[in-house]
């Protein structure tokens, strides 16, 4: 992919991005008003445990369809993709059931739909990736980000919606993940998506194999990196009760919202090209975007580290201040 092809298709991904984190942020502050600490602490513990599963849904062999050539061979890990993804769903249900016994009103009862919905966006998405439907991935970015904070708005503000208290904040994205599957389910495979579950065993089972460093090496990595987090609102919730994990969950949503928008979508143009280039000009590329990003992140940082907590307290309302703390 040339220079001016990369930046095209960046500034595409960019530009649904910006739209699909704009609306989560400009939400917020009606949302810290309709849900309370403890509400959004539930939300965040829940989101944290599908996120790390969520990783790991696909078993990262997701992340091989941009790199596969063959549209046959492409066609049978997406295959293997759904088949690991499904497996994973379904060994989430006694997770669910088991962190339910606790604490019934939690809303761990909708994690398996929380990863099934999430992990099968990302396989799509890379999917997409491989067709280079930058534009297909732009709205779907818009669909699935905006539509999250919209639904757990509307949620909050409707009459029978308004009763399911922090479970309308869960419920929401499992919504939105299942809208974003609608945008991104062409390009179909051949035969089309039925046509993947019929596949050969020996076919997927290929694709396992040739791919396997995945799974293997991408995995484990990808899963630790989620385990931080993970870990991190799970001794905040041990230590300081589901409040404090909701001033750590939206203080994390507003901080992750400019990383996610800039890095997700350079990510996700850089990545084929890296894959197909040779190793100098992989690591120098690597090098610019990492320099570029660092000169806009550093504006932010000292933004939040003069007036954090006055413009939580100001935006999200005075008892969010802590979470201008934490920010």
């Amino acid at each position: 992919m040339r220079t001016e092809g990369l930046l095209r298709s960046t500034l595409t991904l960019v530009a649904g991005g910006a739209l699909a984190q704009a609306l989560p942020l400009a939400l917020s502050p009606l949302l810290t008003r309709l849900y309370t600490p403890d509400q959004f602490g539930h939300f965040t513990l829940v989101a944290a445990v599908a996120v790390n599963l969520g990783v790991v849904a696909c078993a990262r062999y997701e992340y091989a369809l941009p790199l596969e050539p063959d549209a046959q061979r492409a066609r049978a890990l997406l295959a293997l993709c759904l088949r690991v993804l499904l497996l994973v769903s379904l060994l989430s249900v006694p997770v669910a059931w088991w962190l339910s016994r606790s604490s019934p009103a939690s809303g761990w009862l909708w994690l398996p739909a929380v990863v099934a919905s999430a992990g099968a966006v990302q396989c799509l998405t890379l999917w997409a990736t491989r067709a280079q439907r930058f534009g297909a991935l732009s709205g779907a970015r818009v669909v699935q980000y905006g539509g999250a904070a919209l639904a757990q708005a509307g949620a909050g503000l409707s009459g029978p919606a308004a009763a399911l208290g922090g479970h309308g904040l869960i419920a929401a994205p499992v919504l939105a993940n299942l809208a974003t599957l609608a945008l991104l389910q062409r390009p179909a495979p051949e035969g089309g998506w039925r046509s993947l579950w019929r596949l050969p065993r020996a076919e997927w089972l290929a694709a396992a194999r040739e791919h396997r460093s995945f799974p293997l090496l991408n995995a484990p990595h990808a899963f630790n990196g989620a385990l931080q987090d993970t870990l991190c609102v799970l001794l905040l919730t041990w230590w300081s009760g589901d409040a404090a994990v909701g001033f750590w969950g939206l203080a994390m949503r507003c901080l992750k919202a400019p990383s996610t928008l800039v890095g997700g979508a350079v990510s996700q143009v850089l990545y084929p090209k890296l894959a197909t280039t040779d190793r100098a000009a992989a690591r120098q590329s690597v090098r610019q975007v990492m320099a570029v990003l660092l000169a806009l992140a550093l504006p932010l940082v000292l933004v939040l580290m003069g007036f954090g907590p006055a413009l939580f307290a100001a935006l999200f309302g005075e008892p969010w201040r802590e979470a201008g703390e934490l920010a």
